[in-house]
C-alpha cells in the first residue's frame, strides 16, 4: 500500500485539525494509524510525505516490519515517488491512497488499486468504532478485481504478455 501522507492528512478532518497546531505531531499520528492498520491488515504500508522545503535526498524510515516512511528528495514530490512505486511494484498487488485525481489515473494505469484518501479515511474511521463501514452511505465498498474473476491460465498469460512488454 501506497500512500500520500499529507494528502491523507488533509482528508481527516481530526488529523487536519492536529497539523494545524503541529504538523509534526499530526505526521506522527497518521503513522501510529498506519502502523495499527498494517499490523491488523497484515499489509506493507509506505507513506511518503514531500520534501517541502527540506534540503537533501531521499530518505526512509522503517518504522516497523510493516510500516515504512519516505521523505522524497528535495525538488521531489510525494506524487513522483508513489508513480515510481506503483510501476515498480508489477509483480504484486499494490494498492495507492490519494485524492489526486491524476495520480488515481496514473496508478490504474501501473496496474495498482486506488483509493481516494477520503475513503480510506472513512474506512479508517469506520474499522475504529468497530464497524464494517457496510450500509453507510459514501463508505468504501468491498472492490472486486477482474484479477479475481479470471482463470489462472489466462492471468499466466496476461503475465507473460506483461513481461514481453
Amino acid at each position: 500500500m501506497l500512500i500520500d501522507g499529507y494528502n491523507l492528512i488533509h482528508a481527516s478532518p481530526k488529523l487536519t485539525e492536529l497539523a494545524a497546531d503541529d504538523l509534526e505531531a499530526s505526521r506522527d499520528e497518521l503513522v501510529r494509524v498506519m502502523v495499527d492498520y498494517a499490523a491488523r491488515e497484515d499489509v506493507r504500508v509506505e507513506v511518503v510525505f514531500d520534501a517541502g522545503g527540506r534540503p537533501g535526498a531521499e530518505s526512509r524510515e522503517k518504522i516497523s516490519d510493516l510500516v515504512t516512511v519516505t521523505y522524497t528528495a528535495q525538488g521531489k514530490t510525494a506524487d513522483a515517488r508513489l508513480e515510481q512505486a506503483a510501476y515498480e511494484s508489477k509483480s504484486e498487488q499494490t494498492t495507492v491512497v490519494t485524492g489526486d485525481y491524476h495520480q488515481q489515473k496514473v496508478a490504474g494505469g501501473a496496474g495498482a488499486l486506488r483509493v481516494s484518501s477520503r475513503e480510506f479515511v472513512e474506512e479508517l474511521e469506520s474499522r475504529q468504532t468497530g464497524g464494517t463501514g457496510k450500509g453507510r452511505p459514501g463508505a468504501p465498498k468491498k472492490r472486486s478485481r477482474l484479477e479475481d474473476r479470471l482463470p489462472e491460465d489466462v492471468l499466466e498469460r496476461l503475465r507473460e504478455m506483461r513481461e514481453k512488454r
